[in-house]
């Protein structure tokens, strides 16, 4: 493999006048908002607590530019951030302002950010612009700079969808390749001419025949040695490929979802920060794929980019059962740290005593999500710790319905519950169940009492716990 020319790169720009001098950032200050653009600037100020000198701004309205971007962002040491076709996002200025950045890389031509935004920039940055005719273009010239003395390897994806490009930015990095991209049934000619120019021996193509076709890839075997990194679909491209650059195992990972692009697009540099693969999940399910890959690279910490609008607190409170789960996304005020209560025998009482773990949910609505994680039960490491109960997997998912009225909070199970835990009716075992409910639902500030029901039928819940139902 060549040497990485982030080096050159840099000299290159200096050499030119396009590189400033800029004073790291100190801690962040700046606010983000919840949306794409306020997690794209929240990931920059994760990756790079230290600051930035440069940065690679891509259109948050498509996501070719910003997933071609990452091997460029790499070779810069730079975070991506994300901005509207024609206003540069308070979240997004704030962000460069708070990171100290000097120079801006701007992907794509004016159809993808437009002058209103580059001429505003000018007036605080350097500002250059990276772009070829179209999305084809603007990778093949994110690359030529990028490797400016040309790349062994070269990673293909489809530049149709935007989940095996964004697979792929661990890859890349792991081959020291860049990402250039393809339709379906033809390799783009300025896509060729930059396999040529870069002199690439090996092509990895990412995806299987329905993102990147066997016409393509049997055209590039004329010139190239192919290789495919492949699953049965976007799921298991990018636990393949994660596997594939991290063959010895990885102990954080970026979780993304596969389902729309938005607070994906500035998962790369966030990635490369934490020498992490990145890993797709649907918005209320880890496909089995994700866990099974999760479990094999021997993960620890799981960064899951976005907000509950991307991938919901289902996903990750399940996620939390195994691993270390954080969030990273704009717009702090949308997520709320909540407690679940369960019993610890080394703590105190072995009957009604109960005790708080922590839990993140959607501040919006609090009380469901908060139900759901107790449902689900205590994870391993707690268990570890001595915190067991009533709830586990088995009664994950036998929530109801949950609503408020005049400070008394209604909580409705499916009438299975009691066949899962059918020795809660113990008088022991009635006090501890009800204590972990009562207070993990009476902690909120508009509840002041907490009444329960299976299958709509309050008097059914209190009589399998053999108590007096409330009047």
């Amino acid at each position: 493999m060549r040497p990485h020319p982030r080096t050159g790169l840099l000299a290159l720009l200096a050499l030119m006048g396009l590189l400033l001098t800029s004073v790291p950032a100190a801690a962040q200050t700046a606010p983000t908002t919840p949306d794409r653009y306020g997690t794209a600037a929240q990931a920059a100020f994760d990756a790079f607590p230290a600051g930035a000198d440069v940065a690679v701004l891509a259109s948050g309205e498509d996501f070719a530019d910003a997933l071609a971007a990452a091997p460029l962002a790499a070779a810069f040491d730079a975070p991506v951030l994300l901005t509207g076709r024609t206003v540069l996002p308070p979240a997004t200025a704030a962000a460069l302002a708070e990171l100290g950045v000097a120079d801006v890389l701007v992907m794509g031509g004016t159809a993808a950010v437009g002058v209103e935004v580059t001429n505003g920039l000018e007036l605080d940055y350097q500002v250059s612009r990276v772009a070829g005719a179209d999305r084809y273009g603007t990778a093949a010239r994110a690359a030529l700079d990028a490797f400016p003395d040309g790349a062994d390897v070269a990673v293909l994806a489809s530049g149709e969808g935007f989940a095996d490009a964004l697979a792929a930015a661990p890859l890349a990095a792991a081959y020291d390749a860049p990402i250039l991209l393809t339709s379906r049934n033809s390799t783009p000619a300025v896509t060729l001419a930059a396999l040529a120019e870069l002199e690439v021996a090996d092509v990895l193509v990412m995806g299987g025949t329905a993102a990147v076709g066997t016409a393509v890839s049997n055209g590039l075997e004329l010139d190239y040695q192919v290789s495919r990194v492949a699953g049965a679909d976007r799921y298991g491209t990018a636990a393949q490929a994660a596997q594939d650059a991290f063959p010895t195992g990885a102990a954080v990972a970026v979780l993304a979802s596969g389902e729309d692009f938005p607070d994906a697009l500035a998962a790369a540099p966030l990635a490369a920060a934490y020498d992490a693969p990145i890993l797709l999940t649907g918005r209320n399910a880890t496909p089995e794929v994700t866990l099974g890959a999760l479990a094999e690279l021997g993960v620890a910490d799981v960064l899951v980019l976005g907000g509950p609008a991307a991938i919901s607190t289902e996903v990750t409170n399940r996620l939390e059962l195994t691993y270390q789960v954080s969030r990273i996304a704009g717009g702090s005020s949308e997520l709320l740290a909540v407690e679940v209560f369960f019993a610890n025998t080394g703590l105190g009482d072995p009957c009604g005593g109960v005790f708080p773990v922590s839990r993140t949910v959607a501040a919006a609505a609090p009380l469901q999500p908060t139900l759901e994680a107790l449902l689900a039960g205590p994870s391993a490491a707690e268990q570890a710790l001595g915190y067991e109960g009533w709830f586990s997997a088995e009664t994950e998912g036998l929530l109801r319905d949950v609503r408020v009225e005049s400070g008394v909070a209604h909580v409705d199970f499916a009438t299975q519950l009691r066949l899962v835990i059918p020795n809660a009716s113990t008088s022991c075992g009635s006090a501890g169940l009800l204590a972990q409910l009562d207070r993990t639902v009476t902690q909120f500030p508009t509840v002041d009492e907490a009444r329960f029901s299976l299958g709509g039928d309050e008097t059914a819940f209190y009589e399998w716990l053999q108590l007096v139902p409330p009047t």
